[in-house]
């Protein structure tokens, strides 16, 4: 799956990516149909295996090059984004936060990339896969706390049970190493 990586190199930009998955399907579609497979069963094959990993981390850092105002920067990425899902492009996420300039990595939640819109908004078009929380931008030993932001961020509803048998809430690991 590959991955839109920086503006600066070929494939970071949604419409470079999706041009590298639909080609890549056509090329394998063509392959299918020569071994024998009718048109439909090897484009559904196509579909379920070439897709993109979208890192919106670094879909952010294109707000260095955009024209435009923040809140015109955000629809137009959340607007990417949701094209993207819906079109069943994206097969995997990376959620890592930053400014829109580099790609810091930052705690979910403490940069200013859309991340709850964004996911929002593939699930509404029907993303159903795997979301890594890409960590790094923490100092030594509070790795912890980046995995605590994204689950504050993101709403989610992340419990244990102790012994007396009470479900705690992800705030309650707040206190642990």
């Amino acid at each position: 799956a590959p991955e839109n990586v920086f503006a600066e190199t070929y494939g970071g930009k949604p419409d470079e990516l999706r041009k590298i998955i639909q080609t890549s399907r056509n090329a394998m579609v063509d392959k299918l149909i020569a071994k024998g497979k009718d048109e439909a069963e090897a484009k559904k094959i196509a579909e379920d295996h070439i897709k993109a990993t979208i890192d919106i981390g670094h879909a952010n850092t294109f707000r260095k090059y955009f024209q435009g105002s923040d809140e015109e920067f955000k629809r137009w990425l959340l607007g990417e984004m949701k094209s993207l899902a819906r079109e069943g492009i994206i097969g995997h996420v990376h959620l890592t936060d930053n400014f829109g300039y580099d790609d810091e990595h930052l705690t979910i939640g403490e940069g200013n990339t859309p991340i709850r819109e964004f996911v929002d908004e593939i699930k509404k078009e029907g993303y159903k896969g795997v979301m890594i929380a890409e960590v790094g931008g923490q100092p030594e030993g509070k790795l912890h706390e980046a995995m605590l932001g994204a689950w504050r961020s993101l709403n989610s509803p992340v419990y244990r049970i102790d012994p007396g048998g009470a479900g705690l809430g992800w705030s309650d690991f707040g206190s642990y190493p």
